[in-house]
């Protein structure tokens, strides 16, 4: 990658800890912790209270976590997170889901993909053990508190809160404050950069052609011009939606200089496929985005069926932007996580599922699935909801669907072949990392 690549994060390398760290040394090096912490923390695992300390050391290390993504903008959060209801007056810490959080400080490369599955895994843990069922009949293993213990210490406490986002804040002032031209070194490199280093700087154009005004807005409007088509050939679906909406938005809200810069790019790369006609997209998006909240939140079994239950009536046809967060939302109460699924949301999740066409299933496995990181996480990493996507598969008329090689090995509901899916699911998802 040329040295004029527009990097928007710096390479981050994981506190080495030896594998055989105990707590004691493990939370002396948590920076971000008082002594008075440290001490009760230690304490804790001495006398057995492993839910308690591994409650406490997460709760501080996702507060650290939506801090750092909090300097880079709740707006550009929002964008990058397909989150629309986001803006600069949200609250980090409680407007970011702990999912959403840990995902984007994957896709930052604010930890890398081994890191971020730990991480996942603590979460998953720490929420199983809040239910107060559970921690009367149950208790934590101090192996895996251990494990939660490294994990935030090694990914966020070790460091101190200020450390820099300084190349992020150097890349959005570059893009605010010079227009770059077409055939600039900067956008011959883009086109070769990391998936995540293109997806950064489009959410940042757009995030600036909804929000800058003045020079920073004819800047933005200039760029989106002569970048757009260097990152477009490369673009997922789900990012070209995201572009024609953003023209659909300041179109819209009579933004004519954004309106005018962003149509010119989207002429150059014949992008007025993904221009929305209507928001409607925009409200099963909402919907879809409340169902993932409520799945990966605590008590999520019980508070699935409401949002399924919303977003299997809001229609008959579901959009095409709004296609990706759908089958997302969905498939994530069909398969549930590593504990089970909600019952009660089923009739719902089932309903929604038959208005999925078999084209849209067929797009959704060749051209979504191997970018759905949270679906390849449940099918390569856990073993109920890969059962349950076998089981799903049984439903469908596969033998009508050309599928892409990448994914084929994947989808087949032969229970023999599970070891096949999990592989695939595996490598699919490490891509996406990789690329993210």
């Amino acid at each position: 990658m040329s040295d004029t690549a527009l990097v928007p994060w710096p390479p981050v390398v994981p506190l080495a800890l030896a594998p055989t760290a105990q707590p004691p040394d493990i939370v002396q090096c948590a920076v971000q912790l008082n002594d008075r912490d440290k001490k009760a923390i230690v304490q804790a695992f001495q006398t057995g209270a492993y839910e308690m300390a591994a409650t406490f050391v997460w709760s501080k290390a996702i507060a650290a976590l939506k801090k750092q993504l909090s300097v880079l903008g709740m707006e550009f959060v929002g964008e990058m997170l397909g989150r629309t209801d986001l803006d600069e007056s949200s609250n980090p810490m409680t407007d970011i889901r702990e999912d959403e959080a840990i995902e984007l400080a994957e896709q930052l490369g604010m930890v890398n993909t081994t890191e971020a599955l730990r991480l996942r895994t603590g979460q998953n843990l720490v929420s199983h053990f809040l239910d107060p069922d559970v921690s009367r009949q149950e208790q934590m293993y101090p192996d895996e508190a251990t494990t939660i213990l490294r994990s935030c210490v090694v990914n966020f406490l070790a460091v101190p809160l200020s450390r820099t986002q300084q190349p992020f804040l150097e890349l959005r002032a570059k893009l605010e404050s010079e227009t770059l031209d077409a055939d600039s070194a900067e956008a011959d490199a883009l086109a070769d950069s990391p998936y995540f280093y293109v997806r950064t700087t489009l959410t940042v154009l757009l995030t600036q052609l909804k929000n800058a005004a003045g020079a920073k807005l004819e800047h933005a409007a200039g760029n989106i011009n002569a970048l757009l088509p260097a990152m477009w050939p490369n673009l997922r679906e789900k990012d070209k939606w995201q572009t024609g909406e953003t023209y659909a938005i300041v179109q819209a809200a009579d933004r004519k200089i954004a309106a005018a810069g962003l149509r010119r790019a989207l002429m150059a790369v014949r992008g007025f496929d993904f221009v929305p006609e209507s928001l409607r997209s925009e409200t099963f998006r909402a919907a879809a985005r409340a169902v993932l909240s409520a799945h990966f939140a605590y008590d999520n079994f019980h508070n699935e069926p409401k949002p399924m239950a919303t977003l299997a009536k809001l229609g008959t046809s579901i959009p095409g932007p709004a296609l990706a967060d759908c089958f997302t939302a969905v498939l994530c109460v069909r398969l549930g996580n590593l504990w089970g699924y909600s019952r009660a949301a089923q009739t719902s999740a089932d309903h929604f599922l038959k208005l999925f066409r078999p084209a849209q299933w067929e797009g959704y496995f060749n051209k979504l699935l191997p970018g759905d990181s949270r679906i390849l996480s449940k099918i390569g990493y856990e073993d109920k909801p890969l059962a349950r996507w076998q089981e799903l598969l049984g439903e469908l008329d596969l033998e009508e669907m050309t599928l892409d090689p990448r994914v084929a090995k994947m989808i087949t509901a032969d229970v023999k072949k599970k070891g096949q899916v999990q592989k695939t699911a595996q490598a699919l998802r490490a891509r996406v990392m990789q690329e993210a």
